[in-house]
This record gives C-alpha cells, structure tokens and sequence, in this order.
C-alpha cells in the first residue's frame, strides 16, 4: 500500500433506535462518500439501506499518534528552587531516541537521551548522567537545590546508594513557561506527545525549596485514569491512552500476586510508546437508526477513488420492540483481543501452514497498521511487554466482514459470525444481535426476552458480569446453543471510566501468548484474578459442558456419532443426518471440527448431565497441540478430541455445544445443504419452540 488508506471506527460497535453512533474517517484525499449497508462478506451481497448518512462528506487524513502520558489540567508551576524525585525502571534505555521522564517541555525536565543517560535539562543548564541507566533497573533520580547550584542524584534501588551526582550553577526562572506544559512520560509538542517513555515510573514529586507543590499516589484506584495527587493544591492528574496500572513498584516484596493484595506495593504505572486507545480523531458524521431498522449487522461503506472500506456495526432491537425468538450474542471482547493481530508473523512455521510465505499472504492494510505501530491484546509492545489493553476507538484493520486469515485460509472472528448471520437471514431465521459489551452492562435482563440465544464461533474474551448472564439465563430455564471453539477462556474486563477499552492480564499458565510479569495477574481495571477462567475454577466446562481441548492448523475432522446420539430423546437433533458421520467442507481448514476445539473432561467441571453425542479424533500431530496448560513433565490430560454435547439442567434449561470453531463455516456448505447446517437449524428450530426441544429424559449423562 502507497501512502495512507481510506479508513474508519467507531465510538461503540453497537447502537439502538433513539441513540447515535458516531464514525471517525481518515480519508487522506479529502472529501469521501459514504453509505448504509447491511452488513455481508462479499461486496456484491451488501444491500443498501437508505439513511441520513447517505452521501458526500469532508475529510481529511487523519494521524495514527501512540504513545501513554500524564497531563495535570491544574497545571504545575515551575519552581523557582527545584525539589523533585522520581523513581524509574526503563525499558528501552539508549533507543536512539530523547525519553521524557517529566518535566515542562525539552527545557525543564527530566529525559533519557538516545544513549540511556539520564539528563537534567533546567534553563541554560544541564547535568548528564556519567553512564547510561541500565534496563528493567529501578532508579531513584533526585533534583535538588544547594544554595545557587541545581543538582542531580541518582540511587539504584538494588544497590541502595548513590551511584553519581552531579551539579551546576542555577539558572534564574524563566517566566515563559506555562504551568499547564509539565506532564509526565512525554513532552507535548504542537498538541502531539512525543519522546515518549516506555517503562515504569513511580512516586513522582515536585517542591519549590520547602513547599510542596504536587505528589501523585500512583498507586490509588488503578483502575481509573486520575491519578491523585496527595500534595495541598490537588493538582491531580490525568492518564491518556490507558497506560498500565496496577503493577510493581521499587518497594514490591514479592509475596503478592496483584494490586489488590497488596496495593502499597503497586505504586507504579507502565508507560509504552506504542499505547493507543483513542485515536482522537474528529467525528466525521453520526447515525441515528430509525425505529424501525431491524436488529442487525451492518456498515458504513466509504469509497473514495479506488479505495473502499466498510466499517462493521451492529443494530440492537428497539427498546419497545417485539423480541425475536433468537438472540444471537456477537462477541465483540473477542473482536477487539485480535484486532489487529500480527502476533502469528513470527512462527517459523507460516509457509508450511498457511502454503505461501508470509509477505505473499499479509494484506497491505495490515503492513500498514504494523507501520503505523497498531497492536493487538495478543501482541508485545516496542519493550518487549505484553499489550493488555485493546480499544475500539481506533482503526481495526482485520476487524472487517471480507476478511480472511492468512494463517487460517478462512474466515475468523467477525468474519466468521457474518457468515453465520447470513446463513440465519437465508434460512428466514428471525433473531436479535445482543453484543458482548451490552451483556456485560445490563447482565442477564438482555437475555430474558429470548427463547434461545446462540454464540458466535470464537467467543473467547468474557468478562465476570458477562459469565454470570449465561450462567443465570441458563440456570433460570433458558437455551443456549453454543457454536463456537475455545470459549469463556481468558478473563476480560471493562474500564468503568473508558467502556471502549478491554483489558486482558494473560497469568503465568495456559494457551498464552505473553505472559504477565511477576506480581501482576490480577486485572487493574477491577482488582480480580486475571488469565484463564480455568484458574479460578470456573472453566468453561461447567456452563457449556465442554471447554477448550485442542488447537490444529491441519485439516478439521468430521465428528462421529456417538451411541447416545441414537437414543430417541435426541433424533430431533439428527434429523435428516447420516446415522453415522457429522461432516460437511468448512471454508476455515476444510472441516466441521478445527481450529480450536473444545471437550467434555469431568475433572475440569463438565456436569453429570452432559450427554457426549459425537466425537472428533485424528487431528494431525504434527499441527496440532492439546490445550498447553495440561502439558506436565509426566505426559498431558484429556486427548485431542472434541465432543458435541448436550445439557438438560434440572432447572428446564439447555445447552447445546458444538465446540468448533470451523463449525458455523460449513453452514453455506452445498447451498446450506450440508449436515452440519442440518443438525443447527434442528437445534434452533427445537429451542426456539415455545414449549422448547422434546427432549424426554430416557439418557444419563456421559462425562468422560
């Protein structure tokens, strides 16, 4: 791609008749056009939907700028006679670049240089440091007055005394500088942060002589973004792009695992040059569904010249609205952990999986994000640290209906669940979009409404409140028809004061892509264990009777019934399906069971009354890997296999699992003439039935 790309987001991923969305577009040649569509994988599918928005609007390119900092909106007077401390553990000392620790601007402050010495800049004068900070070192960096010198000190903690000191003569105060230019971790240049740090800071302080001007406690409420500062004034200050909190400081004793545990010894934030949750860009229009537009996934399709983007949202029911007997719960925390991934470009294995090297398989969009510096949860920052945090306030290259993953050879995510949304629409299947981030607001009153509410292919990110809407809305008698891989895996949670951003702290243990330092799985956002649900014994095995088993890049399997798949109680479900093999070709890796898979284990939680209907087995071994949290020096757990299963709670309610994430990719199969299509419209059918599935009670359970 030759120069910038024609591209939007939004301010949410959904919105209800009666409210507004509003769209941010970068469109680098000027004005753009823009239209409603309903939402399909293939361009020539979109269905224009008129509306308000329809139509010609002014732009402009608009800048990618990264890189988390503290303002203090009170400002802070530059003092006349400099008291200040600060304690830092750099990242990425001697990059090349000027790191801004805090200060008033280049001219007043405190930097790393390109060479990982610590400078003092105050006026005419300045102190450099006699040897460049060491990395991933705690260091004390004190700025006093002595009669009419200015001096430096630097102490690292390990070593617990001072290690250089420098001064020179003070210069007098220059009146020009504002008191609203002092931030922390980046200098403000032309409204723009630059020389950005990356590493932690902790307990900063500015005096005058003897007076006390600001002293910010880093450590209180880390899941907001104010930072109090304890000094008389209550300069407080202000976090932008979500820089980590809730993790170690120099004083941290090692007998936590997490802020809230201890928070005395969290008194530090993780700052990173590549931070990005709010691109900031200007709105370019809003759109106010009329109450009458259908509960659906649509877009905004820009066009612009040659080029073309279609930015995905969905349309809630209408408040007032007749609930549709099928609610299908997109998952939009999973949408946002793998925007933008570029995670998988470094295995060494992409051209034996994928066919085709890896510059022949990655779209120019997304060479332009990785040269833009977007991420993903799923990513290391420019320090080498794992990205918690992702947002939905910025472009999400891969977050599009067309597109397909490089690695998978199909469609994944939003893609995937498009595709079943279009299979839905084909078969007049009336249903309702409830989205992730709208369950976890309103809990389970989202879901009362419906006789049945069905999973996207992924739904790998829940958070707690989330969790407990399933879980409720089952145990109260609802149906669940689960048809994804992988689910309720990771602990995700919401930021109360920033809803657009997610945060996900990997833990030590499981399927992980990073994992999270010493002392920091518990979640900033709420204080809670972060990882894998597994760990804090709530797999997902105890809701939907199976859980994450499997990963294979090989060909997906066909599932083969299994003896209870016979019994009378459940020949509803196999209607019309061979007696023997459940297959059909899936467009993500060729079968109904791949990717990730899920399966029944008892030890993990599966209930008594889960019934085993049909097994996959025979995945590749050389591409495929058993969930890597079971892998012990004696061997592993469970086997590399999947199970469709079937639960009938005592309470009426219902769950049925097909725990694959290729399985909603063979829906289209044929036309839809496939037995996987078969066997989901039977479920649907059945659980959207006013009196629910005719189910009689004639099997146990089947718990492996």
């Amino acid at each position: 791609m030759s120069g910038a790309p024609l591209i939007g987001y939004g301010d949410r991923f959904e919105v209800a008749p009666g409210e507004s969305l509003g769209f941010h577009v970068s469109a680098p040649a000027g004005g753009f056009g823009a239209r409603l569509v309903r939402l399909a994988r293939r361009a020539g599918d979109l269905v224009p939907v008129a509306s308000a928005i329809d139509g010609h609007h002014e732009g402009g390119e608009q800048p990618i700028v990264t890189g988390s900092h503290m303002g203090v909106a009170a400002g802070v007077p530059l003092p006349a006679r400099p008291a200040i401390s600060l304690w830092f553990r750099p990242t990425r000392p001697g990059d090349g670049r000027d790191q801004a620790l805090l200060g008033w601007g280049r001219s007043h402050g405190l930097l790393l240089d390109g060479e990982g010495r610590l400078r003092l800049r105050w006026g005419d004068a300045e102190i450099v440091a006699g040897q460049p900070c060491a990395t991933a070192r705690w260091t004390e960096a004190r700025v006093e007055t002595r009669g009419d010198r200015i001096a430096l000190t630097i102490r690292t903690a390990d070593a617990g005394v001072t290690d250089w000191s420098g001064e020179v003569p003070l210069p007098g105060i220059d009146m020009r500088i504002n008191p609203q230019d002092f931030h922390i971790a980046a200098f403000i240049e032309r409204n723009v942060p630059v020389a950005c740090f990356d590493g932690k800071l902790a307990r900063p302080r500015i005096g005058d002589g003897e007076v006390l001007l600001a002293a910010w406690n880093l450590a209180e409420d880390p899941g907001g973004p104010i930072v109090l500062d304890e000094g008389p004034a209550g300069r407080h200050g202000r976090l932008f792009q979500t820089p980590q909190r809730g993790v170690t400081g120099p004083g941290w004793n090692g007998l936590s695992g997490g802020w809230s545990e201890d928070p005395a010894g969290y008194d530090a934030i993780a700052f990173h040059s590549d931070d990005l949750t709010d691109a900031g860009w200007p709105g370019s229009f809003s759109f106010k569904p009329p109450a009458d537009l259908p509960s659906d996934a649509y877009g905004i399709e820009l066009s612009q010249g040659g080029q073309r983007d279609v930015v995905p949202f969905f349309v809630l029911p209408a408040p007032d609205a007749e609930p549709a007997p099928l609610a299908f719960l997109v998952p939009t925390f999973s949408y946002l952990a793998y925007a933008n991934e570029r995670h998988w470009w470094s295995n060494p294995g992409v051209e034996a999986i994928a066919g085709a090297p890896l510059d022949a398989i990655v779209a120019p969009i997304e060479r332009w994000a990785e040269a833009v510096g977007l991420i993903s949860a799923y990513d290391y920052h420019r320090d080498g640290s794992g990205c918690a945090h992702a947002s939905l306030r910025r472009p999400l290259v891969n977050m599009r209906a067309d597109y397909r993953h490089p690695l998978l050879r199909g469609p994944h995510q939003l893609g995937a669940d498009i595709a079943t949304i279009e299979w839905l629409r084909a078969t007049g299947q009336r249903f309702d979009v409830i989205t992730d981030h709208v369950l976890h607001e309103r809990g389970v009153e989202a879901l009362k409404p419906y006789r049945a509410v069905m999973t996207g292919s992924h739904p790998e990110y829940v958070s707690g409140a989330l969790f407990d809407a399933v879980e409720a809305y089952v145990g109260d008698g609802g149906r669940l028809i689960h048809l994804g891989g992988n689910a309720f895996y990771f602990v995700t949670s919401i930021f109360a004061e920033e809803p657009h951003v997610i945060e996900v702290r990997r833990g030590h243990a499981g399927t992980i892509p990073w994992q999270s330092p010493p002392g920091e799985c518990r979640q900033a956002a709420t204080g809670e264990p972060g990882g894998l649900w597994r760990w804090r014994g709530r797999s997902a095995h105890r809701l939907l009777g199976t859980g994450t088993a499997a990963v294979s890049f090989g060909e997906g399997r066909p599932y083969v019934r299994d003896p209870a798949s016979q019994d009378p109680a459940f020949a509803w479900i196999f209607e019309g399906v061979d007696p023997a093999v459940i297959d059909a070709r899936a467009e993500l890796l060729g079968g109904p069971s791949g990717f990730e898979v899920d399966a029944m284990r008892a030890d993990l939680g599966t209930p008594s009354d889960t019934v085993r209907l049909a097994t996959a087995t025979g995945f590749d071994p050389a591409l495929t890997f058993i969930a890597s949290e079971d892998v012990l020096s004696t061997g592993t757990a469970g086997a590399m296999e999947s199970h469709i299963a079937y639960r009938r709670l005592a309470g009426g309610g219902r769950v049925f699992s097909a725990p694959s994430i290729a399985w909603t990719s063979c829906l289209a199969d044929r036309g839809g003439d496939n037995d996987v299509a078969r066997i989901t419209a039977n479920v649907i059918r059945a659980f959207t039935r006013p009196e629910g599935p005719p189910d009689l009670l004639t099997s146990r359970g089947d718990v492996p």
